[in-house]
């Protein structure tokens, strides 16, 4: 059976991973796979040569159509119930420009802001295959 959702994300980045460790808490994980975009394989998929960087979290979808950063998160929304309202409101003109800027200072700056979470003790990707959404993530305040 052909994964429903295949979502490609960046393995260095801590943020990125408390975004997977969300999403495999609220996406069905039989219609879902995690695939690093370091795996040589995603990159040739996605068409990426290896000097280039990862910048933006990526979906790619039941029917192939790629998707990318805030339009990624749009979309992994809409499979989130309560978080459907959210998404369907960043589309509305005026508001989708914020959240798409808003998507591109976290992304620039999400190595940063992922240092300031707790290492985990095990990779978060799993045992088998394994950056995104910094908004969904409950913020760690340090004490």
């Amino acid at each position: 059976m052909k994964n429903e959702i295949t979502i490609c994300f960046d393995q260095t980045c801590s943020l990125c991973g408390r975004g997977v460790q969300f999403l495999k808490a609220h996406l069905p994980p039989d219609n879902v796979q995690y695939i690093p975009q370091q795996d040589p394989v995603v990159r040739s998929v996605l068409g990426l040569r290896d000097e280039d960087p990862v910048t933006d979290i990526m979906v790619i979808t039941h029917d192939d159509r790629v998707l990318s950063g805030a339009d990624a998160l749009r979309y992994l929304g809409d499979r989130i119930g309560w978080l459907r309202p959210l998404s369907l409101l960043s589309r509305v003109l005026g508001v989708r420009n914020a959240v798409d800027w808003g998507y591109r200072v976290m992304a620039r700056n999400r190595h940063r802001l992922g240092c300031r979470l707790p290492r985990l003790s095990r990779p978060w990707w799993g045992a088998t295959r394994p950056c995104l959404a910094a908004l969904l993530v409950k913020p760690v305040v340090p004490a």
